[in-house]
């Protein structure tokens, strides 16, 4: 019998390959240290049971019923899991590389320490899964269902995450870079403390997001919709907020430094203490606004407006202020340090032999 010859060569530790186990039934059972390679496993059952340092190569698992099994330390690569139901699993330490799980069930599964590389994960429905301190790099997720899904310390790399089914989806110390979130309405989320480098929320609406510490460095955020979000100390370095809508948000200590902010709208923001040095605010609206100690030094306010804003020792050292509208503002502002300016353009590199002698 196949199977029999199967557990004969787990038993020896013996590779097994291009076997023929379709519509087995394999539940509730131990499968521990074998290496298996080609071999047809479609419509096969393992619901229920355990696999420990398993590792699969070119197999077929269309189908499979895996449902409650246990996964430690296995390894799957270039492995065809369509179709197959993976319902309430426990994933853990284990690697799902260069494998197509289209349609797969990964409901109310639990994953964690695992990597998954160019994997497919297309119409696959991982909602109520529980990920925590998982990687996902280049990954297909069209059409995956995430909702009230929980990751907690999870980076997903290059993901394109247009279609996928979202809400409720809680993130915690997250990491998402260069995906593709444009155009979403992303206001069921949780993202406090999300690592969102490169990420693209153009269009997208995030008002009134909790995004406490985030990091949205050099992410295109053009249009996107951040009025009351929460953002205190959250990273916005390099991002394009293009047009972005900003008001009444949360930003204190938030920092934008370099950031391009033409058109952006920040009217009753608080910005106390955010960091705006060097940022392309042109025709940006800062009416009503606090900024309180708040940095833009050599920041281009061309045309920008702070009517009603409130200002506290903020820095407009080196600022470009042509066309600033400033009816109604009030406080103090630092004008430019000609010494610092002088000091801050110097570049020795600039000197030709012999100069610093003179």
């Amino acid at each position: 019998m196949p199977v029999d010859d199967f557990f004969d060569h787990m038993k020896h530790g013996m590779l097994y390959m291009q076997g023929e186990l379709a519509d087995v039934d394999l539940s509730e059972q131990k499968l521990e240290d074998l290496t298996v390679l080609e071999t047809n496993f479609s419509r096969a059952k393992f619901n229920k049971s355990t696999l420990k340092r398993m590792t699969f190569l070119k197999c077929n698992f269309s189908e499979c019923e895996f449902d409650e099994a246990e996964f430690h330390t296995c390894q799957f690569f270039q492995c065809n899991l369509q179709g197959a139901s993976l319902q309430r699993i426990h994933f853990e330490r284990s690697t799902l590389v260069d494998s197509d799980a289209k349609q797969a069930s990964f409901h109310e599964a639990r994953i964690s320490f695992s990597s998954f590389m160019k994997a497919s994960f297309e119409e696959a429905d991982c909602a109520e899964a529980s990920i925590e301190k998982s990687v996902f790099m280049e990954c297909a997720f069209a059409g995956v269902d995430l909702s009230k899904a929980v990751l907690r310390n999870v980076c997903l790399i290059g993901a394109d995450l247009r279609s996928a089914a979202i809400d409720g989806l809680d993130c915690d110390t997250f990491m998402l870079m260069e995906a593709d979130l444009s155009e979403r309405d992303l206001r069921s989320l949780r993202l406090a403390r999300a690592n969102l480098m490169k990420t693209s929320f153009a269009g997208a609406n995030l008002a009134g997001l909790d995004l406490a510490g985030s990091v949205f460095k050099e992410a295109n955020l053009q249009r996107a919709d951040l009025s009351g979000a929460n953002a205190p100390m959250a990273l916005f370095a390099g991002a394009d907020l293009t047009g972005a809508k900003l008001r009444g948000a949360e930003l204190s200590m938030a920092n934008f430094e370099e950031a391009n902010l033409q058109a952006a709208d920040f009217g009753g923001a608080n910005l106390q203490m955010a960091m705006l040095n060097r940022t392309k605010a042109g025709a940006a609206r800062f009416d009503k606004a606090n900024l309180s100690l708040a940095q833009l030094a050599y920041a281009d306010l061309r045309g920008a407006v702070v009517s009603g804003a409130r200002f506290s020792q903020t820095d407009l050292h080196s600022a470009v202020i042509e066309g600033l509208l400033t009816d109604g503002a009030s406080g103090t502002t630092l004008p430019t340090d000609t010494a610092r300016a002088v000091a801050e353009l110097y570049d020795p590199r600039r000197l030709a032999p012999g100069d610093a002698g003179e």
